[in-house]
Protein backbone atom coordinates (compact mmCIF):
# COMPACT_ATOMS: atom_id res chain seq x y z
CA UNK A 1 0.00 0.00 0.00
CA UNK A 2 1.54 3.20 -0.79
CA UNK A 3 1.69 6.48 1.45
CA UNK A 4 -1.12 8.38 1.83
CA UNK A 5 -1.60 12.39 3.24
CA UNK A 6 -4.07 12.10 6.29
CA UNK A 7 -7.43 13.76 5.42
CA UNK A 8 -8.51 16.23 8.32
CA UNK A 9 -10.58 14.28 9.85
CA UNK A 10 -8.43 10.91 10.11
CA UNK A 11 -5.63 13.41 11.82
CA UNK A 12 -8.09 15.00 13.91
CA UNK A 13 -9.21 11.43 15.26
CA UNK A 14 -5.48 10.74 15.81
CA UNK A 15 -4.53 13.38 18.03
CA UNK A 16 -7.06 13.16 20.05
CA UNK A 17 -7.20 10.08 20.74
CA UNK A 18 -3.04 11.52 21.41
CA UNK A 19 -4.74 14.25 23.67
CA UNK A 20 -7.04 10.98 25.44
CA UNK A 21 -3.97 8.98 26.27
CA UNK A 22 -1.87 11.96 27.79
CA UNK A 23 -4.22 13.57 29.68
CA UNK A 24 -5.16 10.07 31.36
CA UNK A 25 -1.55 9.17 31.59
CA UNK A 26 -1.16 12.33 33.98
CA UNK A 27 2.08 13.69 33.03
CA UNK A 28 3.65 10.34 32.79
CA UNK A 29 5.44 8.84 29.26
CA UNK A 30 3.12 7.47 26.43
CA UNK A 31 3.72 4.70 24.62
CA UNK A 32 2.21 2.84 21.40
CA UNK A 33 3.04 -0.43 19.63
CA UNK A 34 2.61 -1.52 15.84
CA UNK A 35 3.58 -1.06 12.94
CA UNK A 36 0.26 0.79 12.02
CA UNK A 37 -0.14 2.96 14.48
CA UNK A 38 3.43 4.22 14.71
CA UNK A 39 3.28 4.96 10.71
CA UNK A 40 -0.40 6.97 11.34
CA UNK A 41 1.08 8.78 14.31
CA UNK A 42 4.50 9.51 12.34
CA UNK A 43 2.25 10.68 9.07
CA UNK A 44 0.39 13.08 11.42
CA UNK A 45 3.36 14.43 13.69
CA UNK A 46 2.62 12.90 17.07
CA UNK A 47 5.75 11.07 17.78
CA UNK A 48 8.12 12.58 19.90
CA UNK A 49 10.82 9.34 19.91
CA UNK A 50 10.86 5.82 18.34
CA UNK A 51 11.99 3.41 20.19
CA UNK A 52 13.64 0.06 17.86
CA UNK A 53 14.73 -2.92 19.42
CA UNK A 54 17.17 -5.21 17.22
CA UNK A 55 17.22 -8.60 17.95
CA UNK A 56 18.12 -12.24 16.31
CA UNK A 57 14.86 -13.17 15.77
CA UNK A 58 13.68 -13.40 12.03
CA UNK A 59 10.12 -13.18 11.86
CA UNK A 60 9.45 -13.70 8.11
CA UNK A 61 6.28 -11.74 7.95
CA UNK A 62 4.26 -8.18 8.90
CA UNK A 63 4.04 -5.02 8.39
CA UNK A 64 6.87 -2.90 7.98
CA UNK A 65 7.46 -0.14 10.48
CA UNK A 66 8.87 1.99 7.83
CA UNK A 67 6.91 1.06 4.95
CA UNK A 68 4.34 3.85 4.70
CA UNK A 69 4.99 6.84 5.61
CA UNK A 70 3.46 10.02 3.69
CA UNK A 71 4.18 13.17 2.98
CA UNK A 72 8.05 14.51 3.21
CA UNK A 73 10.54 12.06 5.29
CA UNK A 74 10.69 12.20 8.92
CA UNK A 75 13.91 13.18 10.19
CA UNK A 76 15.34 11.31 13.13
CA UNK A 77 18.08 12.34 15.32
CA UNK A 78 21.07 10.97 16.74
CA UNK A 79 19.97 7.24 18.74
CA UNK A 80 20.59 6.51 22.53
CA UNK A 81 22.26 2.80 22.26
CA UNK A 82 21.91 0.63 24.75
CA UNK A 83 23.31 -2.56 24.35
CA UNK A 84 21.75 -5.57 25.94
CA UNK A 85 22.56 -9.52 26.09
CA UNK A 86 21.13 -10.66 22.31
CA UNK A 87 19.59 -7.21 21.85
CA UNK A 88 20.49 -3.72 20.73
CA UNK A 89 17.90 -0.91 22.22
CA UNK A 90 18.11 2.14 19.68
CA UNK A 91 15.94 5.25 21.25
CA UNK A 92 15.57 8.12 18.33
CA UNK A 93 13.99 11.32 19.09
CA UNK A 94 11.49 12.35 16.04
CA UNK A 95 12.43 16.04 14.86
CA UNK A 96 10.05 18.32 13.20
CA UNK A 97 10.75 18.63 9.76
Amino acid sequence: MAATQLDGTLRDRIESAVNQAKTAAAGKSVGVHGADTIQQLLNAGLLDEIYVDIAAVLLGSGVRLFDRLAGTPSVLGNPTVIQGVGVTHLRYPVRKA
